[in-house]
């Protein structure tokens, strides 16, 4: 099709009249869950990753006249944090890594007590509150018909799953007993939905309360930031000037606490076997 620019055009017409005229077709109401090794030859079903495969066309939909775009808008309006380097076309994962080894050398160069914690939020993607993205999908612009394709073709999916054996005749399905959340793990526009969730944390998280705040090379200016993520992974630090490493844990305690409410209000929760944090400090003797 991609050969011919008549098939090309009639594909893209028939992607677009869903979301121009507001509803769901049948065929993008169904998914194939396959389940994959997070590590291999452990087949415990929490260490199994689960992705949705969808139909092809719905999933391009998604992505190039919804993700895509937006994400552009986002980018524009400078609406995503600098702090998150996933799930954005302009970022890398090592500039999280490389942001955050350099705060913790300039804190040992400047012996300054630095307090951090280590987050790792668990299945973010299928934790993803569909209504709240909805609504910040509307915010954004997208067109109510869009708007509504997408959340029914949300509400009325039904899963089978993919085994070794085929694929299952019996189906699970949202329900209003048992909801499902998000638009599932292999879906383009995940990575983008769970970005507009992130936003809604950070700027929840508003400007004041504890964070790392250090003076330029020159001392003519202030950097504060409250730490870097990647996707949902994310390090929050505190540092001070003054000895009292027990305030300083305060502080932390207070952003961490923060942050896990605003994950939790986002639907969002954190893999605690994951999470840790440390205190970078010093205790002075004789001046040495």
């Amino acid at each position: 099709a991609v050969l011919s620019e008549d098939l090309t055009k009639l594909h893209s017409i028939m992607m677009s009249i869903p979301l121009l005229a507001g509803f769901s077709p049948t065929r993008w109401q169904q998914i194939i869950d396959v389940m994959l090794e997070k590590k291999a030859g452990d087949h415990r079903i929490h260490r199994l990753r689960i992705v949705a495969l969808q139909e092809s066309d719905f999933n391009q939909t998604n992505r190039l006249a919804i993700s895509r775009p937006l994400q552009k808008l986002v980018e524009e309006i400078g609406l995503a944090p600098d702090m998150q380097h996933g799930s954005r076309a302009s970022k890398l994962c090592h500039s999280a890594v490389l942001n955050k080894q350099l705060t913790f050398e300039i804190h040992r160069h400047l012996k300054k007590p630095l307090a951090y914690i280590e987050n790792d939020a668990v299945g973010c993607y299928d934790r993803i509150i569909n209504p709240l993205v909805l609504l910040f999908l509307c915010i954004l612009g997208l067109s109510p018909t869009a708007v509504s394709s997408l959340a029914q073709t949300w509400e009325r999916t039904y899963h089978r799953i993919k085994t070794m054996y085929g694929i299952s005749a019996e189906t699970y399905r949202n329900t209003e007993a048992q909801p499902l959340y998000g638009p599932g793990q292999g879906s383009t526009i995940g990575p983008f939905l769970w970005l507009l969730c992130f936003i809604l944390i950070f700027l929840s998280l508003g400007k004041q309360g504890p964070r790392i705040t250090l003076s330029t090379a020159n001392n003519t200016g202030i950097v504060e930031y409250v730490g870097e993520a990647f996707v949902d992974d994310s390090g929050l630090g505190v540092n001070s000037s003054h000895g009292d490493h027990q305030l300083l844990i305060s502080d932390l305690r207070t952003l961490a606490q923060r942050w896990e409410k605003l994950l939790f209000s986002t639907g969002g929760a954190l893999n605690l076997s994951k999470c840790f944090w440390f205190l970078l400090a010093w205790e002075w003797r004789g001046g040495t």
